[in-house]
């Protein structure tokens, strides 16, 4: 059923132009969320006219003119059973892999060998302004690749600056100052390039405030490093949550697949372990001053606001 989906879709007219309303449902329900909008305009800003830079909805003038015959051809490029990755966890019997080369691995659509352009971080500062009820607000700064192994001790950094509630985001902008319902931090990690932000939503009054404490907090813990005492409860509690994560099936056929598809080692949970039990303040205090590097930081704000030039 799953090569039947693949190489041979019915891609019918009619089922195509429901599922075409159904998706210009979904991009007018993203649009009323002030989270996605502000995401999108930073993909945007950082990315450029690159499809890193699009939004993966795509728009409605792009949805409009997908046809049955323009999917086919895009399928034939791209659906090959060169760039078909197949992941399997489980009670594995005798011929599985032999039903995988019959209905896979012999039904060659192309060989040809799907690449794409490489995006390349710029920074800059968009301000959009919206119909909402706050503002959403986006500090961004260039990250690291897939590939790069310092992710481990930017896992650890950023437990401690932006990630959950005990961290000096949110326990200084949230629960000390009472500024902002939510904010938090995170990176993306792409094969050429990756991303860091700090995301946060307040009242439009109180958006100079919050971004002179973020940039107060990012000037902090640059000059002042962290405490082996942070260290060390970041590290078991990344340590616990990936324990926790990797328990089903299904997570681990992720993880597999995921290896395969980037070509990386798939790595043993002690492995993971250790590499996070390697973490120390020196490689810490290193990632933090790559990713907090002001001339890479742009600056999204979208909302009830007309500027964005007097934040940060």
């Amino acid at each position: 059923i799953l090569s039947d989906m693949v190489f041979s879709p019915l891609l019918d007219g009619h089922d195509m132009d429901l599922e075409r309303k159904v998706i210009l449902e979904e991009i007018a329900m993203y649009e009323d969320s002030p989270e996605d909008v502000a995401y999108d305009v930073f993909s945007e800003a950082v990315w450029g006219d690159t499809p890193m830079g699009r939004p993966i909805l795509g728009t409605v003038d792009t949805l409009n003119t997908i046809t049955p015959d323009s999917m086919r051809r895009y399928m034939c490029e791209h659906y090959t059973s060169k760039n078909i990755i197949i992941a399997a966890v489980g009670k594995i019997y005798d011929s599985f892999f032999d039903e995988l080369e019959k209905f896979f691995g012999t039904r060659k659509i192309s060989d040809k060998d799907v690449r794409y352009e490489k995006a390349l971080y710029r920074p800059r500062s968009i301000c959009k302004p919206c119909d909402f009820e706050q503002v959403q607000l986006i500090a961004g700064f260039r990250g690291i690749d897939v590939y790069d192994e310092s992710v481990y001790s930017l896992l650890v950094f950023n437990n401690i600056f932006g990630s959950g509630m005990s961290s000096r985001l949110f326990q200084n902008i949230r629960e000390k100052h009472g500024l902002v319902y939510s904010i938090s931090a995170g990176h993306s990690a792409y094969m050429d390039t990756g991303t860091f932000d700090i995301l946060a939503g307040m009242s439009s009054e109180n958006t100079k405030l919050v971004s002179e404490l973020i940039e107060k907090e990012i000037t902090n813990i640059k000059k002042n490093s962290v405490t082996n005492e942070e260290i060390d409860r970041a590290k078991i509690q990344l340590k616990g949550n990936y324990i926790l994560s990797g328990e089903g099936i299904s997570a681990k056929m992720q993880a597999m697949g995921r290896a395969a598809l980037l070509d990386r080692p798939l790595r043993s949970r002690d492995e993971i372990i250790s590499k996070i039990d390697h973490v120390n303040r020196e490689s810490v205090e290193e990632i933090m001053k790559t990713i907090l590097d002001v001339e890479t930081l742009s600056v999204i704000a979208v909302g009830p606001i007309e500027s964005s030039e007097e934040l940060f």
